[in-house]
């Protein structure tokens, strides 16, 4: 889920939205 820290959740392309 999207609520749990990326820990429990799989490598996520959360740096895409991060660096914009």
């Amino acid at each position: 889920p999207r609520s749990t820290p990326s820990a429990t959740s799989p490598p996520l392309p959360t740096r895409a939205w991060s660096s914009t």
